[in-house]
């Protein structure tokens, strides 16, 4: 599987800096994603009408789909210390993207096991 993952691409303590948990962390990248998602839905809302809601309506778009990954990285407990918030805002992302936390939690756990099975 060497394929897969190669040392050289990434020093090992570095990639276990990256990898820390942090409740500091989260919160500044959850605040700022929900803080762009407030200012691009305000944005739309003062623009509906006009032909500048188009190009605001595409990001409010990609900002509510990037949403999954939050979800994604939240579901594995990776983003708060905390385990309570990974799952409080797991389920929040889950109902924002219509895509509900424990069906994807199934479903990622299948992905997870099958992957590179032959």
């Amino acid at each position: 599987m060497e394929y897969v993952y190669r040392r050289e691409f990434l020093d090992p303590e570095r990639l276990a800096d990256l990898r820390r948990r942090s409740d500091f962390r989260a919160w500044l990248q959850l605040g700022s994603h929900f803080g762009a998602l407030s200012a691009t839905g305000a944005l739309l809302h003062a623009l509906w009408g006009s032909p500048w809601a188009a190009p605001v309506f595409v990001i409010h778009g990609m900002l509510l789909n990037y949403l999954y990954a939050a979800q994604h990285e939240l579901m594995h407990g990776t983003a708060f210390a905390t385990r309570s918030f990974n799952e409080f805002f797991s389920r929040i992302t889950g109902v924002l993207v219509i895509f509900p936390r424990d069906y994807d939690r199934v479903m990622h756990f299948t992905h997870h096991r099958y992957t590179n099975v032959p």
